[in-house]
């Protein structure tokens, strides 16, 4: 999981990598000021969150990094994500969530359409992986 700090100008302040499902990280030696907080892990959407810090602040945040497909949130890539999908494509229920969007544009093209449904199915069939 790689941990990056953007400024406000979206140059790196400082970064760490960190391993496993469930990590713990510092970042040290951060002056007061407004961040962008950005986790990101192969085959998975990543996470910006703005982090503000004072000059005396500890921040901890909690994040949540989902694989790409898994539109339910649950952390596994199942038939639920791609009926889920194919709901939205169809507009009988549309997905309002940024992260479930996110997640659901398995093909990467920043839109969502039959082409995401028909790639996640081949990948919940194991016909196709998608990672």
């Amino acid at each position: 999981v790689s941990i990056q700090l953007l400024d406000e100008e979206g140059t790196v302040v400082c970064s760490t990598t960190v391993t496993g499902n469930n990590a713990t990280y510092t970042l040290t030696d951060v002056a007061a000021g407004t961040y962008t907080l950005v986790v990101s892990k192969d085959n998975h959407v990543s996470q910006e969150i703005e982090i503000v810090v004072g000059s005396t602040d500890v921040v901890a945040e909690d994040v949540e990094v989902l694989p790409v497909g898994d539109v339910t949130g649950d952390g596994k890539v199942t038939t639920a994500d791609y009926s889920r999908l194919l709901a939205h494509v169809r507009k009988v229920n549309v997905i309002t969530d940024e992260t479930a969007l996110l997640c659901a544009d398995v093909t990467g093209d920043g839109k969502i359409t039959t082409a995401d449904y028909s790639r996640l199915l081949a990948h919940v069939k194991k016909v196709a992986p998608l990672w």
